[in-house]
């Protein structure tokens, strides 16, 4: 496994999250060679101080690239304060 962190940059994810946000992007990389030259898989979770997580990427290696193959956004925000406890195993 290795893990990168880039940025910050400015970036869009569209919906309720403004334009041009500063973003870091922390990179996971799995499934390796000992040397972790070559990664099989890579997961990047792009991170703002204000929204927190707002988006996560999955990639399969392939001719030397990532390829992203899944992704979710976080994007739309709601009113609200903080969440009520939640014990379900109580």
């Amino acid at each position: 496994m290795a893990n990168e962190v880039w940025g910050p940059y400015k970036m869009k994810f569209g919906g309720d999250i403004p334009d041009n946000t500063d973003t870091l992007i922390v990179a996971y990389k799995y499934n390796c060679d000992a040397g972790y030259q070559n990664c099989q898989d890579r997961e990047e979770y792009f991170l703002t101080q204000r929204y927190g997580l707002v988006r996560w990427d999955h990639g399969k290696l392939s001719g030397g690239k990532y390829h992203v193959d899944k992704f979710t956004i976080y994007n739309k925000l709601k009113p609200g304060g903080p969440a009520p406890p939640d014990f379900p195993c109580g």
